[in-house]
C-alpha cells in the first residue's frame, strides 16, 4: 500500500516537471519567433547605371544583409557595385532583405522608386 502511494507521488512530481519543461520549451519557441529575422522578397528594376549607383548608395548604408537574385540561382550582394553591374539589369531582380520588420519597412520606404510590381 505504501509503495503504491510512493509511486503515485513520484508520478505526480514527474508529470508536474514535464509540464513545466513543456511550457518553458513553448515559451522559448515563441521568443525565438519574435526575435527571428524576416526575409522579404520584392522585385526591383535597375535599368541604368545611375539607378544602380543610387541603389548601391542606399543599400550600403544598411547594417543588415541584402541580396539580389538574378535568374534562378545567381545570388548577388546588393551592396556590391561590381556584382550588381555584372548581372542582366534589363530584367527585374528579386531583392531579399535580411532584417527585422521595422528595419525592413524603413528600408522599403527608401527604395520604393526601384520597386516594380
Amino acid at each position: 500500500m505504501i509503495t503504491i502511494g510512493i509511486y503515485a507521488i513520484i508520478g505526480r512530481v514527474a508529470a508536474l516537471l514535464y509540464d513545466k519543461a513543456y511550457r518553458d520549451k513553448r515559451l522559448k519557441v515563441k521568443v525565438k519567433e519574435k526575435e527571428r529575422k524576416f526575409i522579404m522578397g520584392v522585385k526591383v528594376l535597375l535599368d541604368s547605371v545611375e539607378k544602380v549607383r543610387d541603389f548601391i548608395d542606399i543599400t550600403r548604408s544598411a547594417p543588415y544583409d541584402i541580396d539580389l537574385i538574378s535568374g534562378r540561382n545567381t545570388y548577388l550582394d546588393a551592396k556590391s557595385l561590381l556584382g550588381v553591374l555584372s548581372c542582366d539589369c534589363r530584367k527585374p531582380l528579386l531583392l531579399h532583405v535580411h532584417a527585422e520588420l521595422e528595419e525592413r519597412a524603413e528600408f522599403m520606404s527608401r527604395i520604393e522608386k526601384f520597386v516594380v510590381a
